[in-house]
C-alpha cells in the first residue's frame, strides 16, 4: 500500500522543494502533493490579475533524479494542490474558477465558523484544513463535522509546525485532539507541511504521530494510506462528474468495444442521416431471417407452455 504525503509546501524556493521531494521519495512515499497556499486579496491590488497569475506548480522530478534517490514504491505520483483561504461568503466563488479547478486536489482553510459550518456542509472540496497553529477563533461543531465525514471530505492534521516551535507544537497538540475527538477518528488525514527536508518524517513515525493526537493505531494508518487514497478518488469524482451522475471521457480514451457510444449519441443528435442508418436495416433483417432458417433446419422447436 503506498503511502500518501498530500502536502508539501510549495511556496518555498523550487531547489528547497525539489530537496524535500527527493527526501519523501527516498522515506518511502508513493504520493506527494505540492501546495500552493492563496494569500488574502490585499487593497490597492488588481484581484482580476492575481487570479491569472494563480496556477500550479511545474516542478517534478525526473527519472534520472528517482534513479539517484531510489524511490521505493512502484511509481512515485506528484499531485498539485491548492490551499484557498476563506474567510466571507462572497470568496467562494474563486472555487469554480477554472484555474483552481486545474489544481488536482482543492483544499479550504476558513476562518470562521460561518465558513467552517459552510465548507463542511455545501462546498465541493476535497479537504478541509483548518490552521492548526493558532488558537482557534471558533468551535469545531460535531453536526457539521458529521456531515463532512457523510460527503466524504477529510480533515487535515498537519505535523511539521510542531517541529518547528514550543508554542505551535502546544496549538497542534490541542486542535489535533479536539478535532479527532469530535470525528472519533474518521476522515483524518496526517501531512508534513514541509518547508524544508529536515522536516519529513517516514510514514512509520507519522503514524507515532498519530496516536498522540489520539488516533488508533489503525486509525493512524489509515491517515497516511488508505484515507488518503480516498481523497484521491473523491478529487478525482468532483473533477472528472457532473452532480457524481454523468461522467466525462474523450473519445480518443474509448476502447473499441465502446465505440458504439459515439456513433449512438451521433445518430441521437441527427449527425448521422437517417439514410445512413436505414441501410443497416436490411443487414440486420437478412441476418434474422438466416438465422430463423438455419434454427428451422437444426430441427430447433419452441415450445409454449399453456396456462392450465
Amino acid at each position: 500500500m503506498d503511502m500518501h504525503d498530500l502536502h508539501l509546501d510549495g511556496n518555498c524556493e523550487p531547489t528547497v522543494l525539489k530537496k524535500s521531494l527527493e527526501c519523501a521519495a527516498r522515506l518511502g512515499y508513493g504520493v506527494v502533493a505540492i501546495g500552493y497556499t492563496s494569500a488574502q486579496d490585499k487593497p490597492g491590488k488588481d484581484k482580476h490579475k492575481e487570479k491569472l497569475s494563480f496556477a500550479p506548480p511545474s516542478l517534478k522530478l525526473d527519472s534520472d533524479t528517482k534513479a539517484v534517490v531510489g524511490v521505493r514504491s512502484k511509481g512515485f505520483k506528484q499531485l498539485t494542490r491548492v490551499n484557498m483561504v476563506l474567510s466571507e461568503g462572497s470568496e467562494t466563488h474563486k472555487l469554480r474558477q477554472d484555474n483552481i479547478q486545474s489544481y488536482d486536489l482543492l483544499a479550504v482553510q476558513p476562518t470562521t465558523e460561518k465558513m467552517f459550518h459552510m465548507a463542511c456542509t455545501k462546498l465541493e472540496v476535497d479537504i478541509i484544513c483548518p490552521d492548526m497553529t493558532e488558537k482557534m477563533p471558533y468551535y469545531f461543531k460535531r453536526i457539521a463535522m458529521n456531515a463532512a465525514v457523510e460527503r466524504g471530505i477529510y480533515f487535515e492534521i498537519p505535523y511539521a509546525p510542531a517541529i518547528r516551535d514550543a508554542t505551535l507544537r502546544k496549538n497542534v497538540l490541542t486542535n489535533a485532539m479536539t478535532l479527532v475527538s469530535l470525528c472519533r477518528g474518521k476522515n483524518i488525514i496526517i501531512t508534513s507541511q514541509a518547508v524544508r527536508p529536515i522536516e519529513v518524517r517516514g510514514p512509520y513515525d507519522v503514524t507515532n504521530l498519530g496516536l498522540l493526537f489520539g488516533l488508533t493505531e489503525q486509525q493512524a494508518k489509515n491517515a497516511v494510506s488508505s484515507n488518503c487514497r480516498a481523497v484521491l478518488y473523491h478529487a478525482a469524482t468532483r473533477r472528472n462528474t457532473i452532480k457524481s451522475v454523468m461522467s466525462l471521457q474523450h473519445v480518443n480514451e474509448l476502447t473499441s468495444q465502446d465505440r458504439w457510444k459515439v456513433r449512438a449519441g451521433q445518430e441521437a443528435s441527427g449527425i448521422i442521416e437517417e439514410e445512413d442508418c436505414q441501410e443497416e436495416l436490411p443487414k440486420s433483417g437478412s441476418q434474422s431471417k438466416k438465422r430463423r432458417k438455419s434454427d428451422s433446419q437444426s430441427g430447433i422447436t419452441h415450445n409454449i407452455k399453456k396456462k392450465k
